[in-house]
């Protein structure tokens, strides 16, 4: 005859393996996405620069600013918790980190070029 006690130990057990399996599994995902955009794209008439709210979770902060229209996407400046920056890039709303080098690679410009 099967102990009861050890049946509920076991089942307590694979319970709790299971959703750390599934927390493990969400977590992993959302790294892959380092930020959401929350806003919508507001244009100046004149100058055709869109201003968008874009949230940055796990730990970064909310920011709003001014991008710049680079060859066919936009860039948008953010500064991470370790003090290192990057550009955000959007492209059909996806965003992507770029760093300084990739940014130079693929536009041909650095920070202080606009």
């Amino acid at each position: 005859m099967v102990n009861k006690k050890a049946l509920n130990s076991m089942r307590f057990l694979t319970t709790v393996f299971l959703v750390g399996v599934l927390l493990l599994s969400f977590q992993m995902r959302a790294q892959s996405y380092d930020a959401r955009i929350t806003g919508t794209l507001e244009y100046d008439s004149h100058e055709y620069i869109p201003n968008v709210t874009i949230t940055l979770y796990q730990g970064y902060d909310s920011i709003t600013s001014t991008k710049t229209d680079v060859n066919g996407y936009f860039l948008m400046e953010v500064e991470l918790l370790d003090q290192t920056e990057y550009y955000l890039k959007l492209i059909d709303g996806m965003p992507e980190y770029l760093s300084k080098d990739e940014l130079k690679i693929q536009t041909g410009m650095y920070r202080s070029d606009f």
